[in-house]
């Protein structure tokens, strides 16, 4: 499968993040995630570190995290963190743009890239969408 992300700022920049292989593993193993084949903009490339990586909610953490804590319920939003709750948070709270709150807004960063602190930047939008790998279709927005 593929997987792409289409990320919506608060004044209509648009980021496309691609991953021309995308698997999850089953329930059994936390539904696992493994990405690869990134295409998009130099530095956005952040879904790769959490390679292996269970898929946390607010209710459910795997016995291997690392970071002894629910990363879903810290960053406000379930994903594949890191084993340190690093990574994307694509259902975190919306801020409107700007905010105090480092981690918890809806982002796909978590340092400063492009002259903006990401890390206290909530995306307006983001558009999770999965294809077949074989699809040469793009996906309608």
């Amino acid at each position: 499968m593929k997987l792409q992300v289409i990320l919506h700022s608060h004044d209509n920049k648009l980021w496309e993040i691609n991953y021309g292989r995308f698997t999850i593993s089953s329930e059994d193993d936390n539904f696992r995630i493994s990405v690869g084949d990134y295409t998009g903009p130099e530095g956005w490339d952040v879904l790769t570190a959490a390679n292996g990586q269970p898929f946390q909610t607010f209710d459910r953490v795997a016995s291997d995290n690392s970071a002894h804590v629910n990363c879903a319920a810290e960053r406000r939003g379930a994903w594949w963190y890191t084993s340190n709750c690093e990574g994307p948070n694509v259902n975190g709270v919306n801020f409107n743009g700007e905010h105090l709150y480092p981690g918890t807004g809806i982002q796909w960063l978590n340092r400063s890239l492009e002259g903006v602190d990401w890390s206290r930047y909530s995306f307006y939008h983001v558009r999770v969408m999965i294809k077949p790998a074989g699809s040469g279709r793009r996906p309608r927005l």
